[in-house]
């Protein structure tokens, strides 16, 4: 596994790089910590945003971490990434996509315990627009 290094990047940013100047490999854990299991009507946005928490390996909140997103079905849209908080949170609001049905998301972080982190949520369809006869 490789470990974190801090790099200063041009931009005056931080960054953590693998060792080897890759991507980094996480090696604590990810867990989900709410958003899982709404409903809402299609091409909305859930009222709950997705979340997870992030801890590093002797339990402790992971800050700064990034947590990639992706709509696994029903063709909703969410943020590709979102980093933890001081608390070791992050969240990413989902909205749904087009047609009624499941939707599934997964949160992922590369090297931790418990990733891939699969939400799922169901879109309703909406009202009626029109009356036939």
């Amino acid at each position: 596994m490789r470990r974190c290094g801090w790099v200063l990047l041009a931009a005056g940013a931080w960054a953590c790089v693998g060792s080897d100047g890759g991507p980094q490999v996480f090696q604590g854990d990810i867990a989900k910590n709410g958003g899982d299991g709404q409903m809402g009507t299609v091409a909305t946005v859930l009222p709950t945003p997705l979340s997870v928490i992030v801890r590093e390996p002797g339990g402790a909140p992971a800050a700064g971490v990034t947590v990639r997103w992706s709509v696994e079905t029903g063709g909703g849209t969410i943020p590709a990434t979102s980093t933890t908080d001081a608390a070791g949170l992050t969240s990413a609001a989902l909205t749904l996509g087009q047609a009624s049905g499941p939707q599934a998301v997964t949160a992922r972080l590369d090297g931790a315990t418990g990733s891939p982190v699969a939400f799922t949520a169901t879109a309703l369809p909406g009202p009626a627009t029109s009356l036939a006869r």
